[in-house]
């Protein structure tokens, strides 16, 4: 893990951020309903409206602050050309093509539609994969990083603490404590930033930024190669597949909710997407020796912000991401817990899918906290899950939407499992090698990814030919 020192908060601010910690368990705590049946605990009733999608999903998705700070000191506004605009074109598709399909579903999590489309099996490997998408490592890790300014104790401990608030409330209010959690969060993460531009403005006027900035910061590759740039274009592919977008269209109170939240919170991310990478350029100029860019926007807070102000923005980054630690560690638990321990039971009732699903926060919480402790990095963590769950669960869980295009069960848990343990002995060939790259040269997500295409030809001139026959017969030839 990086040892470089971080930023420490005063006595006023620290007490202000932990107001902050205080309002959002008592928010969390009158969340609890009696009503404890599955939808109401796992799925806050099915009841969001358009404000209350918007705010859970923007705050839930916006939970990598801090890689964000550390990419745009790095590299410019290349920023937003991996880690924004991709991500707003596989959100527009997914808006208009899939968001009204999943709310109509009335699933209560997305192996629910493999079980749907597919089988069983197929159902338990993806929610298996899924799993790994969901684990919370990169966001306990940002969370354990704010937290150290204002606690000054060692990162795993400042990990393990993030963890144990996160399952405090989550273990009592469930989706309904994340989506009101999400609503002061939201108004935090805009406002917190809000202020910092401004004294960033009122410091150094942003006309003034190109002539002192770096000018690969000015590009729109930042020094990365096309196929790295290709690389982020891949891996926001999984949009389609992110369970956390499901599983608020699954909440939605009807299609025309889910699909006009996404599309309104696609305008939210934009608005802060600008908003961070002209933050992190400030930060570049105004703090152009920073040895730890993780640390680059509460750096360039305490420099800029007055007492009591700092407190305030600590408190948006730290809404950023909780935000994002809350939903994911929840549906982790829901996947887990009701997805893949629940299946091997069957029949079981609501409140016993609820037990298992707080015990599961505790575990998935423990895996995350082990995940982010042996990786230390937030990109590359995004890397690795994304290259092991993206390429195997992005065509058996999209094409199953349509009828026509859904592959075959037994080529869609081909794929899944085949792309998968490619990918993984792909990534493990570096480790056993010690070589600084991956074999050939070739990103993982590549070789997932192709994998993934080949099985679906194979298993679609199959599904023709046995569909031919099929007519044939029916022809009497």
């Amino acid at each position: 893990m990086n040892g470089n020192a971080l930023p420490r908060l005063g006595l006023l601010d620290s007490g202000i951020v932990g107001l902050y910690l205080i309002l959002l368990w008592v928010i969390a705590i009158r969340s609890r309903r009696r009503d404890n049946s599955g939808e109401d605990f796992l799925l806050a009733g099915r009841k969001l409206t358009i404000p209350a999608f918007i705010a859970t999903l923007v705050t839930t998705w916006y939970g990598g602050i801090l890689g964000i700070g550390e990419f745009g000191w790095k590299y410019g506004i290349s920023t937003w050309i991996v880690f924004g605009l991709p991500y707003y074109l596989h959100a527009i598709v997914f808006a208009i093509f899939i968001a009204p399909r999943s709310a109509r579903s009335k699933f209560i999590n997305l192996p629910d539609q493999l079980e749907k489309a597919y089988n069983s099996k197929t159902a338990l490997v993806g929610a298996t994969l899924l799993l790994i998408t969901t684990i919370p490592a990169a966001y306990l890790l940002m969370l354990g990083t704010l937290l150290r300014m204002i606690i000054p104790v060692p990162e795993i401990v400042a990990i393990i603490l993030g963890a144990a608030i996160s399952i405090t409330y989550l273990w009592s209010g469930g989706f309904r404590a994340v989506v009101r959690t999400d609503k002061l969060q939201f108004g935090l993460m805009f406002g917190g930033f809000f202020i910092l531009l401004l004294f960033c403005f009122s410091t150094l006027s942003p006309f003034e930024l190109p002539a002192r900035l770096p000018p690969s910061h000015l590009t729109w590759h930042g020094g990365h190669t096309t196929a790295y740039i290709i690389l982020w274009y891949i891996v926001a592919a999984q949009t389609y597949i992110e369970p956390t977008f499901h599983q608020r269209c699954y909440a939605a109170k009807s299609a025309k909710v889910a699909r006009w939240g996404t599309l309104f919170s696609i305008v939210a991310w934009l608005i802060f997407d600008l908003m961070t990478t002209m933050a992190a350029l400030y930060s570049r100029v105004l703090l152009p020796d920073l040895t730890n860019p993780v640390a680059s926007f509460p750096s360039l807070a305490v420099l800029i912000l007055p007492v009591g102000l700092l407190g305030l923005f600590v408190a948006g980054m730290l809404a950023t991401v909780m935000s994002t630690v809350d939903s994911y560690s929840f549906l982790a638990a829901v996947t887990f817990g009701r997805d893949i321990v629940g299946r091997y039971r069957r029949k079981i009732d609501d409140e016993s899918i609820n037990r298992l699903v707080r015990i599961s926060l505790v575990f998935i919480s423990a895996a995350g906290i082990l995940l982010a402790a042996w990786k230390g990095s937030v990109i590359e963590i995004w890397k690795l899950l994304g290259s092991i769950s993206a390429p195997a669960l992005i065509i058996p869980i999209v094409s199953s939407f349509w009828e026509r295009s859904k592959m075959s069960p037994v080529g869609a848990l081909t794929t899944m499992i085949l792309s998968a343990v490619i990918v993984l002995v792909w990534i493990a060939g570096s480790y056993l090698t010690k070589s600084d790259g991956y074999w050939l040269g070739i990103e993982p997500i590549y070789i997932g990814m192709a994998v993934s295409m080949f099985c679906y030809g194979i298993d679609l001139i199959i599904r023709k030919l046995l569909s031919g026959q099929l007519t044939d017969r029916n022809n009497g030839i």
